[in-house]
């Protein structure tokens, strides 16, 4: 018999925090239909609570936390900025821009012991405003390489000034979406000067350029003296300097100008800001400690992302100099989060063979391993030794994701990068299915062009989070109750044409508050997603393929409205269809894989069949895992080409060689298959059979995930649709008993079973939990 349980926390003693008595943990590998009909506070949704920076009141912060409790929240998460403030609210009210002075840190402090007294849980957003960073960074904020350009046409005796480094244009483009750049930089220092032959200038391609010349003994002081060789030449002056970068909608005391994004690659920035701000903001709640602190998407903007030493680290590990390849590291407009939103950039320039981009590929992995070390192991480090969890949002980064999202003790996905997608929230389940984490979560409700959704909207956002694998929501959000100057209420993703700082040109997220329309619906939507919260963090998930992600990074897109089953990719959807679970792994868990007949074990999971899709330059040690899985005798399938050559430039001939010896040895050893149509007839043959079986010949409509529980199985079925459903599905395992819950009540709906068959109708946007006991 297991107690339920509204609060799980420590016990809290003095500093205005109620002592507690923290009851015995559940059995995490146990599901109770008795404890999912009435679910412990602790499963339940997230509430995103903003602050108009520190215009805050402890009676408003009590009343609001009272109402949150009551709307069914597990836990707040705290965000103080000034999205959406006015000027007009800036000169009548001091106190908004006072995040991180002792009033502020006082009315944390009230929040958080108030939280615990309530039963509720708090997070501390990683900072006011987003990217994280904050004032006084100076020297230690991002930093970026900016190629100022001359072309010269020989033979000629040149002489003259070097070019100087001008704006790019990424810093008016990212403007226009978000004014997240406070200008451009002047204080640029020389790092290098090169020059190149134009060998071609095409118009829809990069341009092409020849071997590239140091021409740093050519320069005294700023002026170039060079005896240009016969042809058209291109002269570079790479220079570095600050990106101007200050974490949008902060609200700190300090003028804006001195506020700024930190420097992902060197760990002075984020050492700097935890001693600044965060040790203090931590401090101040005494043993009302937050959960959990939170780290956002990383919006993260530069010409050529670069720190100072980069390029003497970069050497010291790879054994080459960067320099000479500079030039072919710059990408077409710059690297602004914000702006390639609308399509990755090409690269500027290329070279005759494929050197540039090979060192662009090393430039990469060395660019993320620095992110992954100084930034994001130090802040995992810091949140450790004070007994705090870390959740994350590593997607926007330098890291790999998958590895990334690993980091953390709670990897989030979001309903707005790269269009909330089935895939993209997968990305989030996965690691946390891989690395052991309980939960995994996702802000939802976020969506651009509307500042709410309908109550089927809303359903449909929670539905396809869960039946991806999400375990945890995120609301987002909840305003503080705070009028501006003229009366109106504030929103922070509600664009004025007299706000001081805006989140761009149109509504976005959803407005959380009394006069939305699905407020008195609320309580009942949240105890729905406690329920499935609750049922789907028990046991352990179970797919059958394990899908190798390729790629370090997300492609992110814009994304207007909810729309069923938008942005899946085609071979998702056909796994899906056919019944089958995936999980996404990344290519160094893979590398740690163990293979034998029974199956592949990728860190805590486990999975019938390995599946290779996408697959460009790799590092050798992928292929040699896949190989390696082959051999211990997981089916492995191969989806499209294979590769021609590795990644990255050290080498490059040796390595190279080895993937043409390992494809060779794989295309002998695995299922090479030419189109999607082909993969599910490819799993059959192999042996390879999903646990639900579906019966219709257009195969599963519904979505599906799974958990494996003591002494049976979860399944939890969702209609991504606005319109009814009904699925026949066939249960191969004998079962002693099977049940279908309603997550919106708890209880058993009626089940409709002929021998090993479920027939289930499901009402559009709608779920429900088969509970199949062994």
């Amino acid at each position: 018999m297991f107690r339920l349980v509204a609060f799980t926390g420590a016990a809290l003693i003095g500093l205005g925090c109620s002592s507690t008595t923290a009851p015995a943990p559940m059995d995490e590998n146990t599901f109770s239909r008795r404890v999912f009909a009435d679910p412990p506070r602790e499963f339940g949704p997230q509430a995103r609570w903003w602050w108009p920076g520190g215009s805050v009141d402890d009676a408003t912060l009590r009343e609001e936390l009272r109402e949150l409790a009551d709307l069914g929240y597990s836990a707040v998460e705290i965000q103080p900025f000034m999205a959406a403030v006015t000027n007009a609210d800036l000169r009548e009210d001091e106190s908004i821009r006072t995040v991180g002075e002792p009033a502020f840190l006082a009315h944390l402090r009230t929040a958080a012991c108030a939280a615990r007294d309530l039963g509720l849980s708090w997070d501390l957003t990683l900072g006011s405003g987003w990217s994280t960073g904050g004032p006084n960074v100076g020297d230690d904020g991002a930093r970026q390489l900016v190629a100022a350009e001359q072309t010269l046409t020989g033979p000629a005796s040149h002489q003259g000034p070097l070019p100087e480094a001008a704006p790019p244009a990424w810093i008016d483009a990212t403007n226009s979406i978000l004014p997240a750049i406070d200008g451009f930089d002047e204080e640029s220092v020389l790092v290098s000067v090169l020059a190149t032959e134009v060998l071609d200038e095409p118009d829809d391609a990069p341009v092409v350029l020849g071997e590239v010349v140091d021409l740093g003994s050519n320069v005294e002081g700023d002026t170039l003296t060079w005896e240009v060789p016969a042809g058209t030449h291109r002269v570079f002056a790479i220079y570095e300097n600050r990106t101007q970068h200050y974490p949008l909608g902060n609200a700190y005391a300090a003028p804006l100008e001195q506020a700024r994004v930190v420097d992902h690659l060197d760990r002075r920035g984020i050492d700097g800001f935890l001693e600044r701000q965060l040790d203090a903001w931590v401090g101040a709640v005494g043993d009302c400690l937050p959960r959990a602190v939170f780290v956002d998407s990383f919006e993260l903007v530069g010409e050529l992302p670069w720190t100072t030493a980069f390029g003497q680290a970069f050497e010291s590990s790879l054994g080459y100099d960067v320099t000479p390849f500079l030039p072919f590291l710059f990408l077409e407009g710059g690297e602004s989060e914000y702006v390639n939103i609308f399509g990755e950039p090409p690269a500027r320039y290329q070279a005759t063979d494929d050197r540039g981009a090979r060192a662009r590929e090393d430039y990469e992995a060395f660019r993320g391993s620095r992110f992954t070390e100084e930034m994001l192991e130090v802040v995992d480090a810091w949140v450790e030794e004070r007994g705090i969890s870390l959740r994350l949002q590593a997607h926007g980064g330098y890291a790999d994701v998958l590895d990334a999202y690993a980091l953390s003790d709670v990897p989030e996905s979001e309903g707005l990068y790269a269009g909330g997608s089935y895939d993209f929230l997968r990305l989030a389940a996965s690691a946390a299915e891989v690395n052991g984490r309980r939960f995994a979560s996702s802000e939802t409700l976020v969506t651009l062009g509307a500042r709410e959704l309908t109550s089927e909207e809303v359903r449909l956002v929670f539905g396809r989070a869960f039946s991806a694998g999400i375990n945890r929501l995120m609301l987002h959000g909840h305003p503080y109750p705070y009028l501006h100057t003229d009366g109106e209420r504030w929103f922070p993703f509600h664009p004025r044409e007299d706000s001081a700082v805006t989140t761009g040109p149109t509504d976005l997220s959803f407005d959380l508050n009394p006069e939305a329309e699905i407020w008195a619906e609320l309580p009942a939507l949240n105890r729905m997603s406690a329920r499935l919260g609750y049922a789907m963090s028990r046991g352990s998930a179970v797919t059958e393929v394990a899908w190798l992600y390729p790629e370090w990074k997300v492609q992110n897109f814009p994304s207007f409205g909810v729309e069923p089953g938008r942005f899946e990719s085609e071979i998702s959807r056909s796994l899906r269809r056919a019944g089958f679970t995936y999980t996404r792994v990344s290519r160094a868990a893979l590398a740690g894989a163990v293979a034998q007949a029974s199956g592949l074990t990728v860190g805590e999971a486990s999975f019938g069949a390995l599946l290779v899709s996408d697959v460009h330059a790799v590092d050798p040690a992928v292929l040699t895992a896949v190989q390696a899985a082959a051999d211990g005798g997981v089916p492995v399938i191969w989806l499209g080409a294979f590769p021609e050559r590795a990644d990255g430039l050290v080498d490059a001939v040796s390595r190279d060689a080895t993937i043409a010896t390992l494809v060779e040895r794989l295309r002998a050893t695995v299922s090479s298959l030419a189109t999607v149509e082909e993969l599910v007839p490819a799993l059959a043959a192999a042996g390879v059979s999903p646990a639900l079986v579906p019966l219709r010949p257009e195969g599963l409509a519904l979505s599906l995930t799974h958990r494996r529980v003591s002494g049976g199985d979860l399944y939890y079925l969702f209609n991504e649709s606005y319109g009814s459903l009904e699925e026949q599905l066939r249960i191969p395992d004998e079962a002693t008993a099977t049940t279908l819950l309603d997550p919106d009540t708890g209880m058993p709906l009626p089940t409709t079973i002929d021998g090993d068959v479920l027939t289930i109708t499901l009402e559009g946007a709608r779920g429900a939990l088969l509970y199949v006991e062994r």
